[in-house]
């Protein structure tokens, strides 16, 4: 388990050494407003966490923003479904990956942070800057897509997802020719439910949170 904690002056300096000059978009966690555990796609409360967004969202160092109870900071998560809608694209994260938090978890959605080069006049299509930044960094996948939002990923109760709100978006691309530019971080490939059902442990847990809503459901949304 790591240890670091957001009162220790050296473990921010240590932080400031991993992260350098990056800068990462959050909104502070007063500002925005009261979401359940898990998924939440009631259309009131992401009416209110998007306008939130807009005026308050702000971009700050990511050493400052890491293990911060006062931020959130704002994660574009992309599931991409095949053609046929029955199979979703899932990754393993490897050791080469950033978040050593997560190395060797399974992730069914792509994302990362948002960050200055996505910004826009508008939250929404700052999140679609920042989703096809993370696509074309880290996927081999046809250009001509279009996300679907579905809700948010909120998760208090696990170390890593407690200061992150991620923005369930959902990709269906033209064809399944979908690959992991970097093999070094990542491998990924289409999966079933019923092969995803033996990987459940060792999945993140926002994926743990949508795996159990779609088997809830019955679908993939």
């Amino acid at each position: 388990m790591n240890t670091m904690t957001t009162s220790n002056k050296a473990d921010r300096e240590v932080l400031k050494k991993k992260y350098g000059k990056e800068m990462v978009f959050v909104v502070k966690k007063e500002y925005l407003p009261e979401m359940p555990e898990g998924f939440v796609d009631n259309i009131l409360i992401t009416e209110r966490t998007l306008d939130m967004m807009d005026k308050y969202g702000e971009f700050v160092p990511r050493w400052q923003a890491e293990y911060n109870p006062e931020y959130k900071q704002i994660i574009p998560h992309i599931v991409i479904k095949n053609v046929t809608g029955n199979k979703v694209f899932a990754t393993r994260r490897l050791e080469g990956s950033g978040e050593a938090r997560l190395h060797n978890l399974i992730s069914l959605g792509t994302g990362g942070h948002i960050n200055p080069e996505d910004n826009a006049s508008h939250i929404e299509v700052i999140i679609e800057n920042a989703s096809e930044r993370e696509l074309n960094e880290e996927l081999y996948i046809d250009p001509d897509w279009k996300g679907i939002s579905q809700g948010f990923l909120n998760d208090n109760l696990n170390s890593v997802s407690s200061d992150h709100l991620g923005v369930v978006i959902e990709l269906i691309p033209k064809n399944d020719l979908v690959c992991v530019k970097e093999i070094d971080k990542h491998r990924g490939t289409f999966y079933s439910m019923k092969e995803l059902s033996t990987m459940y442990n060792d999945m993140e847990s926002w994926s743990r949170i949508l795996y159990d809503l779609w088997i809830r459901e019955g679908s993939i949304f």
